[in-house]
């Protein structure tokens, strides 16, 4: 490869300290160090538990919608950071949401209290805020409605559909 020569920002770095002023390898390997030092520093584990009443795992399971919502709310008022928004649904299920759930998730619809999203293991979105509990109940509504839980990848932003939701009971009820 007789009369090939690299780049001149490139032939810095392979000819050695004496072309590159001596310090340009070393203050990258420095720098790159200390970033790493302090992003350890900052980030908490993420299964920290500093909260008695947060759930034991994301992946708990509920016996009801209504008992769902409570642990929704119990997981938004944990005190960790990853996963705080946030509840991690594993797989489909159908059936979950039995009509009789309905009245229950109807009277919750109006409710503010804060509480965590529901999001799909295949969801590329994780929530950065809490999500209420109102939202929730017309998300587990609306997977009633698909015959499917969860409905969507995440509940976010689910407040929008509750005049076409209320509206379907209403019409059934």
């Amino acid at each position: 490869m007789v009369g090939v020569r690299a780049p001149r920002s490139l032939s810095r770095v392979f000819d050695g300290p004496e072309a590159s002023g001596g310090n340009w390898v070393r203050r990258v390997a420095l720098t790159a160090l200390a970033g790493l030092a302090l992003g350890c520093a900052t980030t908490a584990p993420v299964n920290q538990q500093t909260d008695r009443n947060c759930p034991g795992s994301v992946t708990d399971n509920a016996a009801s919608p209504l008992e769902y919502l409570k642990m929704l709310q119990a997981l938004g008022a944990c005190q960790r950071g990853f996963g705080r928004w946030a509840h991690i649904v594993d797989g489909r299920y159908a059936g979950w949401i039995r009509e009789q759930d309905l009245p229950g998730l109807v009277a919750l619809v109006g409710s503010r209290a804060p509480c965590a999203h529901t999001v799909s293991i295949i969801s590329s979105w994780m929530p950065q805020k809490p999500s209420f509990v109102g939202q929730e109940a017309l998300f587990l509504i609306q997977a009633y409605r698909q015959n499917e839980f969860p409905p969507s990848p995440t509940s976010e932003g689910f407040y929008s559909h509750r005049d076409e939701i209320l509206a379907w009971w209403r019409a059934r009820s």
